[in-house]
């Protein structure tokens, strides 16, 4: 029996639908390829974004509806300033006034006499920007700058002849070891007060060392800045590309003189009373073993403060009456001949094992030995930084025992 393929279902091949033919194109027509069927090529940028997924990686500051961690900085060096572009240089330098090139802390202006010595304005001169953005200093009988007593020695300025609206205008810095590593940005209703310290921080390290004068009192050498890291980066004059660090308050910033902190400590520890056999070997010792810690800190132990652990060392060196009194328990022994025979051995920060909720807690040991007497068992020095805010804080006491 003949079998019908269109019964079955089945149509046969020389029934289906002939395959349509090309036609060559015409001249001069334009060629639409989605009616022919032909489906464009994908271009280099299509492929590569198609192959790009989303890292994942949330940016440490955004919208704040998936905002990572904040990037928190607690770092110790010196201000400065720079000005970004040769413009703004020049916009400093024709706005400040004439200086007496025999003293540039005196301003010469069309009343003065002494006209005949003034000089262009140096926006360089760290003393010449600070007169300019704080006031005209008050000067003595020999021109020398006075200082207010009262008010952290400071210098004496005549109120109104500031330009603090100015500092905004500069770019600080953070320098360590004359190396800028931060620009510091303020931000937020406290601003210009925070332009304002830093102002005072750089006229503090403009001041002339002189030992027993007002002048050291008032002299700065070193500066903690607590702040946010915010991922912009900024360009100085020479070139350098800096990240920018963002502050809102004047929590944390501090400025000090080191051998006026340790004088300061000592005086604080002598006031608690001690044995008066000891006091004289105890001072010395305390001396040295504060100027260890804060040179091991300062200059062998320096860093950029972003790190949990750095930011521990670094205020740890800022807060350093906070174990001063356990640093001369160290120190003192029964026997006056081996009183402040310890010495600085190592500084180290590990993770505390214990600590409150939300909170990023870290252990600070010193450790000093006998250099007279190996045998001798060394002693262990610890207290406990909390660093999970902007301005770390110190939990519990410190805590003293004998080790191997």
């Amino acid at each position: 029996m003949p079998v019908h393929y269109q019964q079955m279902g089945v149509v046969p091949a020389a029934q289906t639908a002939p395959v349509q033919q090309a036609t060559p194109v015409q001249q001069g027509m334009p060629v639409h390829y989605q009616q022919m069927g032909a489906v464009p090529a994908m271009t280099a940028n299509t492929v590569a974004s198609s192959r790009v997924t989303p890292s994942g990686v949330v940016p440490s500051m955004g919208c704040g509806c998936d905002s990572g961690s904040k990037a928190l900085v607690y770092a110790i060096g010196t201000i400065g300033y720079d000005f970004g572009t040769e413009a703004r240089q020049d916009s400093f330098k024709q706005l400040m006034p004439l200086v007496d090139s025999q003293n540039v802390n005196r301003e010469v202006s069309a009343e003065n006499e002494n006209t005949e010595t003034a000089v262009p304005a140096n926006p360089f001169d760290v003393r010449q920007m600070t007169n300019y953005l704080l006031g005209t200093p008050i000067l003595d009988g020999n021109g020398d700058l006075q200082l207010d007593s009262q008010n952290d020695y400071e210098v004496r300025r005549n109120e109104g002849t500031d330009n603090l609206s100015e500092t905004q205008s500069l770019i600080w810095t953070l320098n360590l070891e004359l190396t800028p590593i931060y620009a510091i940005e303020a931000k937020g209703p406290s601003a210009q007060l925070v332009y304002k310290q830093l102002s005072k921080f750089l006229e503090g390290q403009a001041l002339p060392q002189i030992a027993q004068n007002d002048y050291n009192k008032g002299y700065i050498d070193k500066v903690s800045v607590p702040g946010i890291l915010t991922g912009k980066t900024v360009q100085l004059f020479s070139g350098q590309v800096v990240p920018v660090l963002e502050l809102y308050n004047l929590r944390g910033l501090y400025g000090w003189h080191i051998e006026i902190l340790i004088q300061d400590v000592i005086n604080a520890v002598m006031a608690g009373g001690i044995d008066e056999s000891l006091s004289n070997q105890l001072i010395e010792a305390t001396d040295y073993a504060l100027r260890a810690f804060l040179q091991r800190i300062y200059y062998d132990l320096r860093n950029l403060g972003q790190t949990s652990q750095e930011r521990a060392f670094n205020y740890a060196a800022t807060n350093a009456f906070q174990f001063a009194d356990a640093l001369v328990t160290v120190l003192q022994t029964s026997s006056s001949s081996s009183a402040g025979s310890m010495q600085l051995d190592t500084i180290g920060v590990e993770r505390s094992p214990f600590c409150r909720v939300d909170s990023d807690c870290w252990d600070v040991k010193l450790k000093f030995f006998d250099p007279e007497n190996d045998r001798r068992a060394k002693k262990i020095l610890r207290y406990t930084i909390d660093v999970s805010d902007i301005m770390p804080v110190t939990m519990g006491q410190p805590r003293i025992w004998d080790a191997l």
